[in-house]
């Protein structure tokens, strides 16, 4: 996946550039000493399926991050896998952010805090497209609403929690609507 990223990307100034965005390490491919655990902490399940990546988060915030140019273990993607639930994994990664906002103050200065307000935007808004296409309604109006909050200017939430309260003939009328305003046909 990193050689992946790296093709589209480029490769990244500091290993662990990516990791406010997304989780691009595999938890079976890790190498670290004790110490390091024994510093930031061991995996907390309350963040699972993404406790691996707020525990990678914990460590980038005190250590340098490194990558081995090599594929060091393969991994099996099969219809039962955890990380296929997508809305569970969505609902994870959100708690990850929180509480990274909320416990990591200083390492969001590092990072950028227009990124990680921005990742927490956008797994507001595609969590509550995921609960919406479940018929979640209400869930998915309480992340629309969490989308608002964290980004007011953004079109993007207001018109997905307009669409909680229409029924289909009138969301398919407002994603057209939508979609000419976002390219500027509308004056």
């Amino acid at each position: 996946l990193f050689q992946e990223l790296s093709n589209i990307w480029g490769p990244p100034a500091e290993p662990g550039d990516y990791l406010e965005e997304f989780n691009p390490i595999a938890t079976l491919t890790t190498l670290f000493r004790r110490s390091c655990l024994d510093e930031v902490g061991l995996f907390k399940q309350q963040f699972a399926p993404a406790d691996d990546w707020e525990l990678w988060l914990r460590i980038a915030s005190k250590y340098q991050i490194g990558f081995v140019e090599e594929v060091t273990a393969e991994y099996r993607w099969h219809a039962t896998n955890v990380s296929r639930n997508l809305i569970n994994m969505k609902l994870a990664e959100v708690s990850v952010v929180e509480a990274f906002i909320n416990n990591y103050l200083d390492e969001i200065k590092t990072i950028g805090k227009n990124n990680v307000i921005s990742k927490q935007f956008d797994l507001y808004c595609e969590t509550a497209e995921l609960l919406a296409f479940k018929e979640k309604k209400n869930d998915a109006l309480r992340f629309w609403q969490k989308g608002i909050k964290v980004n007011p200017f953004s079109s993007r939430a207001y018109f997905g929690f307009l669409s909680g309260f229409l029924n289909q003939k009138q969301i398919a009328a407002l994603k057209w609507y939508y979609s000419k305003l976002r390219r500027g046909f509308i004056k």
